[in-house]
């Protein structure tokens, strides 16, 4: 690889988390109020959730619904984080649990409010729900290092909010990268690397014209794509992002001179641009 691998973001991802506690309880790890109570379809969600685990070997979640008070108390339950003013769930952290072979069921469609799901590393397999394209309060939502497959439900696309996007590594989805992620006007970081089937859509026709609206961008991941090589005109459209600062196309094949031509095009003018490529 030229240059540099991408560095880790686990302690950024943690960081946006943690950053974003004031606007929620006081702590996510067994907050209590008196006059707030979670909402009860959301209660319901979580427990059925608890009920369809496969393998919880570390008892992990041991405190959703414990006893008769707990359960109907899942402010209280670790790993969330809750509105003091509404009660509903705005932070579910199941990060690195290991929940191996779950699935993330429909529930979560259920979490209306939902803003910052961490599921880095959580064992998951099965499909992305398209339910959680009806999570409109979603920033952040990091799916990387499991064992999902299936295709990128395109529903993902009505997440008017969502800010960060992150479906790499270890996950097996296969077809086009749906063209309604350029929908996503506010998101300033899409990690889509690694993903050994997943295609550019050029062969239905689509390209990636759909990039050119991302105009946050300021981080891109587009590593072992597997007919990125072919897509001259994905590069063109990412020339044009002027926020970008950062842009992994490794492992795609492609030529020295080719990025070299990239390079030249007129990128942000206020920011230099970090590329990586093999």
């Amino acid at each position: 690889m030229k240059m540099m691998s991408l560095s880790f973001l686990k302690f950024f991802h943690l960081a946006i988390i943690v950053l974003q506690l004031g606007l929620l309880a006081p702590t996510s790890w067994g907050a209590t109020s008196a006059e707030v109570r979670c909402i009860e379809s959301e209660r319901q969600a979580l427990l059925q959730f608890k009920a369809g685990l496969v393998d919880d070997t570390f008892d992990v979640l041991s405190s959703w619904g414990s006893d008769e008070e707990n359960k109907r108390h899942c402010c209280e339950w670790k790993g969330l984080s809750y509105s003091n003013q509404t009660g509903h769930v705005q932070q579910l952290d199941l990060y690195g649990l290991q929940l191996q072979d779950s699935q993330i069921l429909e529930f979560i469609g259920s979490l209306t409010n939902l803003r910052y799901p961490s599921l880095f590393d959580c064992g998951f397999k099965g499909n992305i729900p398209s339910q959680l394209g009806s999570l409109s309060q979603l920033r952040y939502l990091d799916l990387a290092f499991n064992s999902l497959e299936g295709s990128i439900p395109y529903q993902l696309g009505n997440l008017s909010n969502l800010q960060l996007l992150d479906l790499r590594w270890k996950n097996y989805f296969v077809g086009a990268i749906p063209h309604q992620l350029g929908n996503l006007s506010k998101l300033q970081e899409l990690y889509l690397a690694d993903i050994d089937s997943l295609k550019t859509g050029q062969e239905k026709g689509v390209g990636g014209e759909w990039l050119s609206s991302l105009t946050s961008l300021t981080h891109l991941s587009l590593s072992n794509i597997s007919d990125l090589k072919y897509s001259h005109n994905w590069l063109q459209i990412i020339g044009k992002l002027r926020s970008l600062q950062e842009l992994d196309l490794s492992s795609n094949d492609l030529s020295d001179h080719y990025i070299l031509s990239l390079t030249a095009l007129e990128f942000n003018s206020s920011n230099s641009l970090l590329v990586f490529w093999e």
